[in-house]
């Protein structure tokens, strides 16, 4: 009987561990595949990651009222600039190649769409804006990602998952943390993720809307999905921790008997 304690003890050490160390996989984009002009592709750790571009419609465009497109994601190399391979959006109100907001002429945003629900932990950059300390994204996470002919407004009312609903996303370094003190995005899962440059409608200040760009270089996931709504009460995991060592520690007496 103990000696069986003591196998279920390893069983569940091991279950415990591997339920705490959550695996972090890495899309780098310079690895992509293009599919067309508005979208690419590539696998990782099992999961396909699938990214288009989407733009404003109009060349006075505000974050409100004009409707989304899709646009050109382009993947260059800027000897100007000294950086990396990125991906970018190209539409038709400017050719500035970055994803950005410049003048607030339009918003550019990519859809990132998971084979799996994924929770993002962060993303860097090969490039970002001119006013590097004050360039900001947005992140949501999204219940579907049927986005065409919608407003941004539309989205962020009716497609956010209330848990991912963003806030202004800092640029630091090359690199943006997701699950920092100004977002909520840490403990959402979604097939559907939007990141792009910063629009109030999902989050941040107007005011500082029109000096964002950058180039996305990489992204970060975590494969999963959201703990239930209810459940039936489970033993902490100190508690099942100290269980399986009393387990382990009769097993061994009995076997030094």
């Amino acid at each position: 009987m103990l000696l069986n304690i003591g196998k279920l003890s390893i069983v569940g050490l091991a279950l415990i561990s591997a339920s705490t160390l959550a695996s972090v996989t890495t899309a780098n984009f310079g690895t992509a595949s293009r599919d067309s002009n508005s979208q690419f592709h590539l696998y990782e750790d099992g999961v396909k990651v699938t990214v288009s571009g989407w733009a404003d419609t109009g060349d006075s465009a505000t974050s409100t009222d004009d409707m989304v497109r899709k646009a050109r994601t382009v993947n260059n190399y800027y000897s100007n600039w000294n950086d990396k391979y990125g991906l970018a959006i190209t539409n038709q109100d400017n050719d500035s190649h970055t994803t950005d907001n410049y003048n607030k002429d339009d918003y550019d945003t990519f859809l990132l769409e998971f084979s799996s629900a994924v929770n993002l932990s962060d993303a860097t950059y090969s490039y970002f804006g001119d006013k590097a300390y004050n360039t900001q994204v947005t992140v949501a996470a999204l219940s579907n990602g049927a986005i065409e002919g919608k407003s941004w407004s539309d989205i962020a009312s009716n497609q956010t998952i209330a848990s991912g609903y963003s806030q202004a996303q800092w640029v630091s370094g090359y690199y943006t943390n997701f699950a920092s003190a100004t977002s909520n995005v840490a403990g959402s899962f979604s097939k559907y993720w939007l990141v792009g440059a910063l629009n109030s409608v999902f989050g941040g200040n107007s005011s500082d809307e029109g000096d964002d760009a950058f180039k996305l270089s990489s992204i970060s996931f975590t494969k999963g999905t959201p703990p239930p709504t209810t459940s039936v009460p489970e033993p902490t995991s100190i508690t099942m921790f100290g269980l399986a060592l009393l387990g382990l520690f009769a097993a061994n007496r009995r076997k030094i008997k």
